[in-house]
């Protein structure tokens, strides 16, 4: 998977610095550069590149083949390269204002951390009593083995063993490396501008994929792109009001009186971000159900019959996706992926 996104960023990296019309021809001149010194190192002589065309139309190399396509797709290129600029144009602004508010996005996604109570510490010290105090008390005479009620005199200057309670104190993140803070507010701006930048991206894209789309397929896309951003941002909503504040307690409270709770913030900031992704990600379930029987890989039926398959999936999903092994995080995730399952069915009868 990781070399196929790696493949298909370099394409649109060539597409945007080379350009549509220069690309098959840059791709030519490459390939042909390469065999050449192939078949120098065998003592051959260097072919030239229309001599490489028919040697490899001959062969139905599937370089030929992709150079075909990059010339006959030229003009839709053009239009990508260009939906692609102002694409990059709204993400670059949309970091450009995030950045302008680090402090407050930083506070927003901290305040599930600075919520955590932690148990308060027990403290015992010599203290010095300032003034005579008179307490009564239960205590046993020497002449009997039965508590009787007495009331006792503690003259001024008495130094007593006191055990007394501190409120608990604040998990802080920390970072522990030069370049940690600057990196972690780069991603937080870079997350944020991408949320602020999705609505252009989304328009764009819609834009790009019209013109080949059946009427029908427009209706139906107009209908999902909506949708998607609802769903996931009821998710990550769903994640931050709910669940997070439930893992985070019980995470740097668990253990606590062993060691103490120091979160580097690049690991927190990655944690919540992951957290947040992956929860808004399961709240798509309805839409994968009504995509899926668009297609006709599914039916309502069927969906019916997996109902109960579908219940323990919910909680193998919550399982992955919740970063504590407790039953009560895992049912906050799996439980509302269940009613999701169902609003799926229901979507699935207008596919």
């Amino acid at each position: 998977m990781t070399d196929i996104i790696s493949i298909f960023l370099v394409m649109l990296l060539a597409i945007l610095l080379i350009g549509p019309r220069r690309l098959p021809a840059g791709v030519e001149a490459l390939w042909l550069a390469w065999t050449n010194f192939s078949r120098s190192q065998h003592g051959g002589d260097p072919i030239s590149l229309d001599t490489a065309r028919m040697q490899w139309q001959r062969e139905s190399n599937p370089l030929w083949n992709g150079v075909q396509l990059l010339y006959a797709a030229t003009e839709h290129l053009i239009e990508l390269r260009q939906r692609l600029f102002v694409s990059l144009g709204a993400l670059a602004l949309g970091i450009l204002i995030t950045f302008a508010f680090s402090n407050q996005l930083f506070q927003l996604l901290l305040a599930p951390l600075e919520r955590i109570e932690r148990p308060p510490k027990p403290t015992t010290s010599q203290l010095e009593l300032t003034q005579d105090v008179t307490v009564t008390t239960s205590v046993v005479l020497p002449s009997s083995s039965e508590p009787v009620s007495l009331t006792v005199g503690i003259p001024k200057g008495t130094i007593l063993p006191v055990t007394y309670y501190l409120p608990g104190e604040k998990v802080q993140p920390i970072f522990t490396k030069p370049t940690e803070m600057f990196v972690t507010t780069f991603k937080v701006d870079l997350l944020a501008g991408t949320g602020l930048a999705l609505p252009v991206v989304l328009y764009e894209l819609v834009a790009f994929l019209l013109p080949g789309l059946l009427p029908n397929e427009k209706r139906y896309l107009y209908i999902l792109l909506p949708g998607i951003a609802l769903f996931f941002i009821a998710g990550v909503t769903f994640a931050y009001l709910l669940m997070l504040p439930f893992a985070l307690q019980f995470l740097f409270t668990f253990g606590a009186d062993i060691a103490q709770p120091l979160p580097s913030i690049g690991d927190y900031i990655n944690f919540v971000s992951s957290v947040l992704f992956w929860v808004g990600l399961t709240f798509e379930t309805p839409l994968v159900i009504f995509f899926l029987a668009k297609l006709k890989v599914v039916n309502v039926q069927k969906l019916k019959a997996y109902r109960r398959f579908a219940i323990v999936a919910a909680f193998v999903i919550a399982a992955v996706v919740t970063p504590t092994p407790d039953p009560i995080n895992q049912s906050i995730v799996a439980l509302p992926i269940i009613p999701l399952y169902e609003l799926g069915i229901l979507l699935a009868r207008f596919a």
